[in-house]
């Protein structure tokens, strides 16, 4: 049943120094899938120090195969192994003493993919922003050049306004022109009639 697994299986044993702390990591079991994709045989791979076939494995792993044997809880994380440019999906479980199992399963398309949507929706967010940047500052161009209409019509307003009151005024001073170079004429006739009547008495 294990080398029928269609997924990575090794059973890691766990070194720890003095103070108990882990210091190597040692492949005791695998399956044949793990070898196969690896390029190697059970037997090339078992009783191994994973650093000798995995330089990346030893740092960053260790301290979560650790956490495992010591809290007995299994845990998973997505792990990207730069070497091969490969996402694994990884399970740590409890085996026996100093031991944990460790099941790999490539998700590599799925993590490229997801990375490559989150790149484009970075992207139409970038166009986005940029094309309502620019929507934004033709808005603000044309708001401004409303206020400067507005004030340029207020403008001729208050200056038609104060035309209309200069006109209305100087047409109330001309009526009272004409009342008074009209007016005496139209009583010059009395006043001749009232100075012969005077000089007659």
């Amino acid at each position: 049943m294990f080398d029928s697994m269609t997924e990575m299986v090794e059973v890691i044993e766990l070194i720890y120094n003095e103070n108990d702390q882990p210091i190597a990591l040692y492949i005791r079991n695998v399956n044949h899938y793990f070898g196969r994709l690896l390029g190697k045989t059970k037997k090339q791979l078992i009783n191994k120090k994973t650093s000798s076939i995995e330089s990346t494995t030893e740092s960053s792993w260790i301290k979560n195969f650790a956490r495992v044997d010591k809290t007995r809880m299994p845990h998973s994380f997505k792990n990207y192994e730069a070497e091969v440019d490969k996402y694994y999906f990884v399970t740590v479980w409890k085996v026996s003493k100093n031991s944990v199992g460790v099941s790999l399963v490539n998700i590599t398309n799925s993590e490229k993919n997801e990375i490559e949507l989150k790149k484009r929706q970075k992207k139409e967010r970038i166009e986005t922003d940029f094309i309502l940047k620019e929507k934004g500052t033709v808005l603000n161009s044309t708001i401004d050049k409303l206020d400067t209409m507005k004030a340029k019509l207020a403008l001729q307003k208050e200056e038609k306004e104060e035309r209309a009151a200069e006109l209305v005024i100087a047409k109330k001073e001309k009526t009272k022109r004409i009342h008074e170079l009209v007016l005496p004429k139209m009583n010059l006739p009395f006043e001749r009639k009232r100075k012969r009547n005077e000089q007659l008495n």
